[in-house]
């Protein structure tokens, strides 16, 4: 009887992340880079923009390119229909994608010489469904790199890595296979908290289901900086039989979003610190690995973590010119 609570209790919870999965492309996550020397030197950067952005706008590639997310002051929006029926959008999660693979892998075909691609949000999914077409090719690009922000298919703490592979007909959305092994080096860079890109590892912690879930409210939109180089973020990395190096980054959150609404009401902010201290260590337990602020368990949950980077992210030079940004697509 035991056994067929603890079934019941995990089929519940999953049941729940699966009902959710149509939404976790729904909104545009943190795009600001607060240190410009943390830049990724490429020739040519093209931007995919998350749901509801059809096209990048110029003020976020901008900002992306001031904060020192990458050198080309003169970045290509890609352009595709970033919808999400039945949240935005006539197209569904599927459709829009297909036709953002089509779109960047023309981009890709125009560019000469090294390319960044940028992914936010669904184009974070949409980056991940072009290195499997990429990989399809005979005779693949060799000078491509990926970053990726607030991406929910994200090997380390993303939601949809953590759903089995299956199509929802009504939905007309495919809960995505697992990242494909490729010779491109990829960044990921997340937010911690945030309930899309890193949703706890033990879904029965359910206090920490509440402040994931409540992370995709505060933390997967919000635009505010997100600085490369703070000690406390918590980077990994690792190698695969291809030799791609995927690095991901995780940002801390100072303030859980559980209690935010607390603040929203005037509650001191002492007071809610002096919450989020307990509050914390509880929701930790339902991530393995390392976490900031927080060394690695000797017995956690999940596999191993990552091979731990001693270095800050990259630093290669900075570009100071800015030009108007394109749009491909």
């Amino acid at each position: 009887m035991k056994g067929c609570r603890g079934m019941a209790a995990r089929s519940a919870v999953c049941g729940v992340l699966a009902g959710v999965t149509v939404a976790a492309c729904a909104m545009t996550p943190s795009s600001a880079l607060a240190d410009p020397s943390t830049a990724f030197t490429a020739a040519e950067v093209l931007v995919v923009g998350g749901t509801g952005k059809s096209v990048p706008s110029e003020a976020m590639m901008h900002a992306l390119y001031e904060q020192g997310l990458f050198t080309d002051p003169d970045p290509t929006g890609v352009q595709y229909p970033a919808q999400l029926w039945p949240i935005q959008g006539k197209l569904t999660l599927d459709e829009s994608v297909a036709v953002g693979v089509a779109n960047l892998d023309s981009a890709l075909v125009d560019v000469d010489g090294p390319v960044t691609v940028v992914g936010l949000s669904q184009g974070a999914v949409v980056v991940n469904y072009e290195k499997r077409a990429l990989m399809a090719q005979p005779d693949p690009p060799t000078d491509i790199s990926f970053v990726t922000i607030g991406d929910p298919t994200n090997s380390d703490g993303g939601l949809l890595a953590k759903l089995p592979h299956v199509h929802i007909p009504i939905l007309d959305a495919t809960i995505p296979r697992a990242p494909v092994e490729t010779p491109y080096d990829t960044t990921e860079i997340v937010h911690e908290y945030d309930g899309y890109a890193d949703f706890p590892d033990n879904p029965l912690n359910l206090l920490a289901d509440l402040n994931a879930l409540a992370g995709v409210i505060y933390l997967h939109p919000n635009k505010g900086g997100v600085d490369l180089n703070d000690p406390r973020n918590v980077v990994t990395s690792s190698t695969n039989s291809l030799g791609g190096t995927t690095t991901h980054i995780l940002v801390p959150t100072d303030e859980l979003p559980l209690t935010r609404p607390l603040r929203a009401l005037g509650v001191p902010d002492a007071a809610v610190d002096a919450l989020d201290k307990p509050l914390r260590k509880i929701i930790n337990t339902g991530y393995a690995g390392e976490r900031p602020g927080r060394k690695a368990p000797r017995s956690g949950l999940g596999s191993t973590p990552g091979h731990r980077s001693s270095e800050p992210a990259r630093r290669p030079g900075s570009a100071t010119a800015h030009s108007r940004p394109r749009t491909v697509g």
